[in-house]
């Protein structure tokens, strides 16, 4: 592998460990959304009665987000994983 070869697969693995910073964010984010419809399905059911329905968009809100933090913490793996074998074949510590 020649140096210009190196340095673009170097300069990739920088921009996907950026972009994985990134989306260790909207992972946050999605746990604390599964968080907050986790709490308003308890509020919802157990501490308010009448209002059934906040449970219900709480519990549809928390299982919706805890999918979407699933399926990113997938991805961020994958791309870790990414990562590893770009900096693995440029000759770089991982």
């Amino acid at each position: 592998m020649n140096q210009e070869q190196r340095r673009k697969m170097l300069w990739e693995a920088e921009q996907q460990l950026r972009a994985l910073r990134t989306i260790r964010r909207w992972l946050a984010i999605a746990v604390g959304l599964s968080t907050v419809g986790a709490a308003a399905a308890y509020w919802g059911f157990r501490l308010a009665e009448g209002y059934a329905a906040v449970g219900i968009i709480g519990t549809v809100a928390a299982a919706l987000s805890l999918i979407c933090a699933l399926i990113i913490n997938y991805g961020m793996r994958n791309g870790q994983r990414n990562v590893r074998k770009i900096l693995r074949i440029a000759g770089e510590e991982a």
